[in-house]
């Protein structure tokens, strides 16, 4: 029989209120206190949650309430990616010993700042472009030549008005979404610029706002409408948590990688990430490939090195660990390759 599984949404500071967050999709959703700071999960699912597209999407739905609600309750909401799961309280409790101090400084930069997510439209796509094409004298004298002509023998004549006209509206929008990102600049602390889905999409972004700028922003988003109302039309969603900014990727791993990676680098059990580092360097002196090419082995060697370094760095993540198991099995830990601090 598989073991209760609970789910991780969020880091929050001020745990005040959060105890109160309501039954979910007929499970429980919970505080679990940790000094300034707490995390929210939910459960337990019995088996785990059913699988499909329906259950996936109810997760993401509850996921997605859990942390709206909180940014109602807490000062600084660090979101967590869907599907971060565990079995124990204990583990949960361990992590926030152990990142404690990664927590409080992404907390930090979050306090009392909201996500809003901006999407911009152009009004009227088709009818921009019969106005360019209509005014434009490259594209005029272009679309004259092909008039009357087979269309076999105009084949490179229309490639070029096409891309002419792709190139006149590009240069629009990237007038306007200067404009935008500049009048809306000194209203937020950071802005990122999202891939467009579609060509009658002008700009996609998300923004990290000071609470106590909302009326600020407000205020320069409607200057923006009022500027541009006749040519583009803008779409924001807020408050919502930091999702573009702060997503944490939590996993599991087993505590017998570190404690054999923990025996291979020497390392006691109290230790730093400089500790780490030193004892990585050293080792991957010894054993670089680069000194034998030829050696099975020593390619070999350099391998579980690195793989110990990496069981170490996940377990250690910020100032001095002490390695203590507390009859758990499996740890959890932050994915930091490929992700920045908000």
């Amino acid at each position: 029989m598989k073991a209760p599984v609970f789910f991780i949404h969020g880091i929050v500071r001020g745990t005040g209120g959060t105890a109160q967050l309501p039954v979910l999709n007929s499970a429980e959703v919970r505080a679990l206190n940790y000094r300034d700071m707490a995390c929210l999960i939910s459960g337990p699912f019995p088996a785990g949650p059913a699988e499909g597209t329906s259950a996936l999407a109810d997760m993401l739905t509850m996921h997605h309430s859990v942390l709206e609600q909180a940014m109602d309750r807490a000062r600084a909401v660090l979101p967590v990616k869907m599907g971060a799961k565990f079995t124990s309280d204990g583990q949960v409790v361990d992590l926030m010993e152990r990142a404690y101090t990664e927590f409080s400084k992404r907390l930090d930069v979050l306090e009392d700042r909201i996500e809003a997510d901006l999407t911009a439209y152009w009004q009227d796509l088709d009818g921009m472009i019969k106005g360019i094409a209509a005014v434009d004298g490259e594209i005029t004298l272009l679309r004259e030549r092909i008039q009357g002509r087979p269309a076999n023998e105009t084949l490179e004549e229309r490639i070029r008005v096409g891309s002419a006209i792709k190139d006149r509206v590009e240069k629009r929008r990237v007038k306007a979404q200067s404009l935008i990102l500049e009048r809306l600049g000194k209203e937020v602390c950071r802005s990122r610029v999202l891939e467009l889905a579609d060509d009658r999409i002008v700009l996609s972004c998300a923004l990290l706002i000071d609470r106590k700028k909302l009326q600020g922003f407000e205020k320069a988003l409607d200057e923006v409408n009022s500027i541009l109302e006749e040519k583009v039309r803008l779409r924001y969603v807020s408050p919502l948590p930091p999702y573009s900014f702060a997503m944490l990727e939590v996993k599991e791993a087993e505590y017998e990688e570190v404690l054999r990676a923990k025996s291979l680098f020497g390392l006691g059990d109290e230790f730093t990430p400089a500790d780490i580092k030193q004892a990585y360097h050293n080792m991957a002196l010894e054993l670089h490939p680069d000194s034998d090419q030829d050696n099975a082995a020593l390619n070999a060697g350099f391998e579980d090195v690195k793989k110990a370094y990496e069981a170490l760095r996940n377990f250690c993540q910020s100032g001095r660990c002490s390695f203590r198991q507390g009859g758990l099995q499996s740890f959890l830990y932050i994915e930091t390759r490929g992700q920045e601090a908000a």
